[in-house]
């Protein structure tokens, strides 16, 4: 048996990393009584069993809707507009892959009763203003028992893929904000650092596709900034959250929040773990010339993350605040392969060869940031912000990752193993 072996800072080898899965997509237009279509109105696709979120969208100024989901099963849609009746559709069954046109729906007016009025403030579940469109989830059921992560997927307009690659509306290179400061990370210690973060904890998620000067350059193709809940009750108070999932794997998280604040002085701090292994399947079967590549994978990725937060803000006077804060990411992961590829000389469909590749992937990393922070705001409006930060990361990774071509009776004919 013949043995290469290849060592490369990144190992290119026949198994994939990304994932071929469609998805399912759903459209459809909503009108008012005059047949005119309808802007602003948030629809959302719903889980048939239970109601919960899968997937929000607004619909544009011709008062149409597009949502791309990975989810398969048996949903609704629900439309929702301030001073509207709330609608809902029948339920439908979808399989990845599929596209489904809804048929058109009218919204009404809601009716007004004057007598025996109560009026209650709510914020709705999205909010579009005129620099940033608001995804509200503090104190509704989609901020329970999931993370950062996973309220991002469930935004309108920002698609996640299955490698954890966040876009806005189709533009790649979105930067994400936490409390309005930027994450200085890579997409993959990005993803991992959000899905520490309990969903309890997040208040809002702002998606701004027009950045205004006062963001950094950098985020011209979108930017993402989600807002943590902050404690305004005074004395010392706190909160324990914890949150249970289970798909193909179980999956876990927990978060806890303690307080003081006075008129003078806010101290504030939170700590924040994710445990949980994700799994995934692919097959995928192509036509190179004249060979057939038919492949089977089952892919995971073992995360261990834990958060820490501490901070304190002191009222100089009504106008201003000085403020220190310090963030800090610890967080494993081991990613790993296995894959079967079927090699077939396509125009007698005879069997060549098979491909048995594995491939291992841990790794660590530290993420420290400190800020300190100036504000003033007074009652006209103006606002300055003035901000001093520090950062550090420190990560590691290894790879192993052997190939193994085997006969039709599964004795070896040569490998390829990448380091």
């Amino acid at each position: 048996m013949r043995r290469i072996v290849l060592t490369a800072l990144a190992a290119i080898a026949f198994t994939t990393m990304g994932f071929a899965q469609s998805g399912i997509t759903v459209t459809g237009n909503v009108k008012d009584l005059s047949g005119k279509g309808l802007q602003a109105v948030s629809v959302s696709l719903l889980q048939a069993k239970d109601s919960s979120l899968v997937k929000a969208d607004i619909t544009d100024a011709v008062g149409k809707y597009q949502i791309a989901s990975s989810k398969t099963g048996k949903f609704l849609l629900s439309y929702n507009l301030i001073g509207h009746e709330v609608k809902y559709s029948a339920a439908f069954e979808m399989q990845d892959g599929q596209s489904y046109e809804a048929p058109a729906v009218t919204l009404e007016a809601a009716a007004k009763k004057l007598q025996d009025v109560t009026v209650v403030s709510r914020k709705p579940l999205i909010e579009i203003k005129a620099d940033k469109t608001v995804f509200n989830v503090e104190n509704s059921i989609n901020a329970t028992g999931s993370n950062a992560m996973e309220l991002l997927q469930k935004s309108p307009g920002i698609q996640v893929d299955n490698n954890d690659n966040i876009t806005m509306k189709g533009k790649t290179g979105v930067k994400i904000y936490i409390d309005g400061k930027p994450t200085q990370m890579n997409s993959k210690d990005l993803a991992a650092y959000l899905k520490g973060i309990n969903s309890n904890d997040v208040e809002a998620i702002e998606m701004i596709s027009n950045p205004s000067a006062k963001y950094d350059a950098s985020g011209n193709a979108g930017i993402i900034n989600i807002r943590l809940k902050k404690n305004k009750k005074f004395g010392t108070n706190g909160s324990v959250t914890t949150g249970f999932t289970q798909g193909i794997t179980p999956k876990g998280n927990g978060s806890v929040n303690l307080n003081y604040r006075d008129k003078q002085v806010n101290l504030f701090s939170n700590v924040s773990a994710n445990i949980g292994r994700y799994e995934n399947d692919l097959s995928l079967y192509r036509i190179q010339r004249d060979s057939i590549y038919d492949q089977r994978s089952i892919n995971a990725n073992y995360n261990k993350n834990l958060n820490l937060k501490a901070g304190a803000d002191y009222f100089i006077n009504s106008k201003s605040t000085l403020g220190a804060l310090v963030t800090t990411s610890f967080g494993s992961s081991e990613w790993t392969n296995n894959s079967t590829t079927g090699v077939y000389y396509q125009p007698t469909n005879q069997f060549v060869k098979s491909l048995k590749a594995t491939n291992s992937i841990p790794g660590s990393r530290t993420n420290v940031n400190a800020n300190l922070n100036y504000r003033y705001a007074d009652t006209s409006g103006l606002e300055v912000n003035v901000d001093a930060d520090y950062g550090l990361f420190r990560g590691v990774g290894r790879s192993f990752q052997p190939n193994y071509y085997v006969d039709q009776n599964g004795a070896p004919l040569y490998e390829i193993v990448n380091r």
